[in-house]
């Protein structure tokens, strides 16, 4: 017999168990021999005899393909996905602490030279009092 005729085959997905592709096949065979007390089967050589063939298939549509394909490697996608989420929390954390530090030293030196011009004046105007 021809192993891909007449072989029965059962593919599973790896990592979900579902099966992918069924083929149970089997054949009936019946022992004819001579028999002593019938004289019709004198002349008749040992043999077998098939009576019945039976063969069924199932699979897996084309249109859940790709949802298989999908639910085998999903593991996959969401560990890409929760790693491009932590990426990008920290990169908008740095971006917010580079933003909150430079307006920060933004509104510290607004006008460093008013500032500085101020400060003396009133310094001045204490050390005349002073003398």
């Amino acid at each position: 017999p021809n192993s891909s005729l007449h072989s029965t085959v059962f593919r599973i997905e790896p990592r979900s168990g579902v099966p992918t592709d069924v083929s149970a096949r089997f054949q009936l065979n019946v022992l004819i021999e001579p028999i002593s007390m019938i004289s019709m089967t004198e002349k008749v050589r040992k043999t077998y005899f098939p009576v019945m063939w039976f063969e069924n298939k199932a699979g897996v549509p084309d249109s859940l393909v790709f949802k298989m394909k999908l639910m085998a490697n999903l593991p996959e996608i969401l560990q890409a996905v929760g790693w491009i989420q932590i990426g990008v929390a920290i990169s908008a954390g740095i971006i917010s602490l580079i933003v909150f530090l430079a307006r920060r030293k933004s509104s510290e030196d607004q006008c460093p030279i008013l500032n500085q011009s101020h400060h003396e004046e009133v310094d001045d105007e204490g050390y005349d009092e002073d003398q």
